[in-house]
């Protein structure tokens, strides 16, 4: 598996865990168990567990921020920029 493959798939795995549990109560080791993998290509990928809670984060803001653009970039007016997403 390629290692940006590998790092999506701890963030995909990781926001499932959060979403379901919270951050607080799903350690690196549950999210390891749940992927199948170990901790150190967890930490390979994300030296604390703080990195990878930013990860997710950024894994939904960046959509986010993309839509934004796409309206703020476009000609169309509000309404219709936003039909586009």
């Amino acid at each position: 598996m390629k290692e940006d493959e590998t790092r999506r798939m701890i963030v995909e795995g990781a926001k499932k865990l959060f979403q379901t549990y919270g951050f607080t109560r799903i350690t690196v080791d549950e999210i390891a168990v749940n992927l199948k993998i170990s901790k150190k290509t967890i930490y390979k990928h994300f030296p604390t567990k703080d990195d990878l809670i930013w990860g997710v984060i950024l894994s939904i803001q960046q959509p986010i921020a993309a839509a934004m653009m796409k309206i703020l970039d476009s000609d169309m007016d509000f309404y219709e920029s936003t039909m586009e997403i």
